[in-house]
């Protein structure tokens, strides 16, 4: 007797594991920023991070000149652990062509969390 009830307890820890693994996550009224890993037809999937704006330091005591003076910005992209695959509407998939692996993306996500936007983000070094 004991026997089944250990086999179903594992049954049913199995099944909760395996259901909790298929789980994907959902960004709905989202704005996504993250770097194409695949494009398929419909979808692109991108590893989640983010874009931080940082002031260069070209200044330094040995010309005179004031940190910052001269510098400019220098937009980077942090890359997280998070990967997330996006389906996309009609009219945000006509740019999944130009799309290639390693593209930063910026996606806007409607209420459903399907991408509605899709913006290629060009850094400047």
């Amino acid at each position: 007797m004991k026997w089944i009830f250990f086999t179903l307890c594992a049954a049913a820890l199995a099944v909760g594991i395996a259901a909790c693994g298929n789980q994907e996550t959902v960004y709905p009224d989202s704005i996504l920023t993250g770097q194409v890993q695949s494009v398929a037809k419909s979808t692109v999937t991108m590893l989640l991070g983010d874009l931080t704006t940082e002031m260069t330091n070209v200044g330094s005591a040995e010309t005179g000149e004031t940190p910052f003076e001269m510098g400019g910005m220098t937009t980077v992209f942090t890359a997280g652990e998070e990967t997330v695959t996006l389906t996309v509407s009609e009219d945000a998939a006509k740019i999944l062509a130009d799309l290639k692996p390693g593209d930063l993306l910026q996606a806007e996500t409607d209420a459903d969390g399907k991408a509605v936007t899709l913006s290629v983000i060009e850094l400047i070094p």
